[in-house]
């Protein structure tokens, strides 16, 4: 009796691991092959841009490339002038500036690709007219490490009549002196430059410049006024203030003098605007297991990427240290 039932339970175990295998063809769907374009744009800056190819996700990776031998036309659509830009191994580049609130639309013609096209305009320049600060610089002491925050407002011209949109980033140059542990008298002077965290309850903010919050995005919709006012916080850990401390001659190794924040405001148009907060959202939250990954929002007509002017303007605000 053992037996039988031995044989009942091994026979239909062996047919299922037999029969199990199964091959499936599925047929994949793809786009062919287009221009991909990427060109920012400014008055302070010759015409230069890169152009490569999209490739299929399963494709090796040498199959996206760079087209060093496309045809690339600009026209200025408010003189109705064109201009080719050729290539120099890397970059299609022109010796001439764009003009500021000139329109220009670049088409792309190679023989394997569909022709790209793009339209954008140049900003008019524009003046920060002034930092303030909201509230007192806040410097909190912990674990040996400085953590600075700076409550901030930034003024600036707002063209009126106009949807305007804008990119915020800072950076900080600091002032270093390294003293020589073996001969406290050779005092050596340095500077850093770093990119530093910047943050806004403005609920016109798109985007926070990814997980490393190093930019902000935002829109005119929510401004204080309507000469543009923009509030925003800055957050850092002050490494080297004076905590490079040596603990077995009880001297200060190094210690900070002062800081001089940047703050670069870029003034863009819709569609540079939406391609960057995309591009950030798809480099923060993309999962290549995801059913639908974040798309990167582009304004090449047969093409992906960008064509887009801006323009950026600078002011900085230095902060004096005191070690006692």
């Amino acid at each position: 009796m053992k037996k039988i039932v031995y044989n009942l339970i091994f026979i239909p175990l062996f047919l299922l691991l037999f029969f199990c295998e199964r091959t499936l063809d599925i047929d994949i769907q793809t786009d062919p092959p287009k221009i991909a374009v990427s060109a920012l744009f400014t008055s302070d800056s010759l015409w230069q841009l890169k152009l490569s190819n999209t490739a299929f996700i399963f494709d090796e990776v040498t199959s996206s490339k760079k087209i060093t031998d496309a045809t690339v036309k600009i026209t200025n659509n408010n003189t109705n002038t064109s201009f080719t830009l050729p290539n120099d191994g890397t970059f299609y580049r022109y010796n001439k500036k764009p003009i500021s609130g000139h329109s220009y639309t670049i088409n792309v013609t190679h023989p394997n690709y569909p022709e790209a096209s793009a339209t954008s305009k140049v900003p008019y320049p524009f003046d920060i007219r002034g930092i303030s600060e909201e509230s007192q610089v806040t410097l909190n002491f912990f674990d040996g490490n400085t953590f600075l925050r700076m409550d901030l407002d930034i003024k600036f011209e707002e063209e009126q009549g106009e949807e305007n949109y804008y990119m915020l980033e800072v950076t900080r140059k600091g002032t270093v002196f390294d003293i020589d542990p073996l001969n406290p008298s050779n005092v050596f002077e340095r500077e850093e430059i770093v990119p530093v965290e910047i943050r806004s309850t403005n609920p016109g903010v798109l985007s926070s410049g990814g997980q490393d919050r190093i930019s902000l995005l935002f829109n005119d919709q929510f401004l204080n006024d309507n000469n543009g006012s923009f509030n925003f916080s800055c957050y850092e850990i002050l490494l080297d203030l004076a905590d490079e401390y040596d603990t077995i001659t009880n001297t200060i190794k190094s210690y900070k003098v002062s800081d001089k924040y940047y703050f670069y405001l870029t003034k863009m148009n819709k569609d540079l605007y939406n391609y960057s907060g995309s591009f950030d959202n798809y480099t923060t939250n993309n999962n290549p297991f995801a059913l639908q990954p974040p798309r990167v929002i582009s304004n090449i007509e047969n093409g992906v990427g960008i064509f887009a002017g801006y323009t950026t303007s600078v002011d900085s605000l230095e902060i004096k240290y005191k070690i006692n």
